[in-house]
């Protein structure tokens, strides 16, 4: 047992505060936005879309036949978006031989980054060069290797396009923000732990503003062939 004269014990003593001597900080959040399986929410969200959105994997997706002689069988329900593949190229500056490398999962967060803006009262100009974290909560990276499948050639995007990193990157480097960017894949805790990490780069004053997002596509149904 350490006694009085110990160096550890004095050690530890010696940095115990007699108080607890701390600043709380509060975080704000002041725009939100959902993008769910059957349309749009806003910051006050609802399960009841969610569930009335489950259905069969649409042929967009895959087909729900296994191959001839196959005793595999896939899942055959879920809630997927629509047009996931859809978006805007000019707007965010993007080349056509850009837009088709880039992941669909890139494609959604700067769309809804846009009308997340926008719900803050701000615009992109005001926004560019502003001192903000991103952090992006991402787990999959499906699209790329559908790219590969499908023949289509590869370029100089396609790394870029494909890489879970460079989705907070995408997201700064497009809006002009100034901050700390960071890609987390934690799996199903990636957006929760994304959140998390925003807010702690504004209570380390990391920085003036942080946007936090989470993303997840299923395209292909490997994952779920049993």
């Amino acid at each position: 047992v350490p006694g009085k004269d110990d160096p550890v014990e004095s050690l530890c003593s010696s940095s115990l505060p007699n108080t607890l001597d701390f600043e709380v900080r509060t975080v704000m959040v002041y725009a939100a936005w959902c993008d769910a399986s059957v349309g749009v929410m806003g910051v006050h969200l609802d399960c009841t879309p969610l569930k009335e959105g489950l259905g069969t994997v649409p042929f967009s997706r895959w087909d729900l036949e296994p191959p001839n002689g196959s005793s595999t069988m896939q899942m055959r329900f879920g809630g997927f978006m629509q047009d996931v593949d859809m978006w805007d190229i000019k707007l965010f500056g993007v080349s056509q031989s850009e837009g088709v490398q880039t992941d669909s999962q890139q494609r959604m967060l700067m769309k809804n980054v846009v009308t997340a803006l926008s719900h803050g009262g701000e615009t992109l100009a005001a926004v560019r060069g502003c001192d903000r974290s991103v952090v992006v909560g991402i787990s999959t990276i499906e699209y790329v290797h559908m790219v590969g499948r499908s023949g289509t050639p590869t370029n100089t995007y396609t790394s870029l396009g494909g890489s879970l990193s460079v989705a907070c990157g995408r997201l700064s480097y497009t809006f002009g923000f100034s901050g700390p960017s960071y890609s987390v894949d934690t799996a199903c805790s990636a957006s929760l732990v994304s959140t998390h990490m925003a807010s702690s780069t504004l209570q380390n004053v990391e920085s003036e503003s942080s946007l936090s997002a989470g993303v997840q596509h299923t395209l292909t149904p490997q994952p779920f062939v049993v």
